[in-house]
Formats: C-alpha cells, structure tokens, sequence
C-alpha cells in the first residue's frame, strides 16, 4: 500500500496543516484499507497475517503493528516485520525538525 505524505500512516488531522494544506489522515486511510481487506477481500477468515515494509514502511509496519493487529479478529495468528527503514535520527540531529513534523500530523 503505497503512500504519499510522508507521516508514515500516522496523520490524523480533522483539517489542512499550515502553511502546506495537507490533512495527514493517513491514520484513516490505513484503517480503511484494513476494512477492505476484512469485508471484500476474504481476510476476515484468515487464520495467519503477516505485515512487512521496506524502506519507509519499515518504520511504518514497526508504529503500527499493534494498531494493525487491533483490527484484526480474535485468534488470528499475527506477525509484522520491519525490514528496513528505521532511520529516526536522534533528536539531537534532527535539524530539519522531522520530530516537531511528525507531532504536528496527529491530533492532540
């Protein structure tokens, strides 16, 4: 599931951020994505489920596995591998404010 807004899923503004006018609502795409895939592609019968990303969705699957996993039924067997992409620099390197970025995408 490709994505565009750089927030890793993890947007979930209710209007446009400033200055740029994004929503961020990444968090409501994946959860519409997952609903899909449990009511019109057969995975509400699943018995094993299995997440990976690369890259930036390395990152991606390792913020939201547990999120993932809560949408799924009761009893499947579960599993998310993040094969790359963790690359969060430490705050103190953070010179382009990728955390304040990243804070500024969810609701407080």
């Amino acid at each position: 599931m490709p994505y565009c807004d750089g927030g890793s899923y993890s947007g979930s503004l209710d209007s446009p951020s400033v200055p740029d006018g994004l929503w961020f609502r990444g968090r409501a795409n994946m959860r519409a994505v997952v609903t899909d895939l449990l009511e019109a592609r057969g995975m509400a019968s699943a018995t094993h489920v299995l997440i990976d990303g690369g890259s930036a969705g390395g990152l991606t699957t390792l913020l939201h596995a547990d999120f993932f996993r809560g949408l799924l039924p009761e009893g499947v067997r579960f599993g998310a591998i993040g094969d790359a992409g963790w690359f969060r620099p430490d705050v103190s390197m953070d010179r382009n404010n990728y955390t304040g970025a990243i804070r500024g995408m969810a609701r407080r």
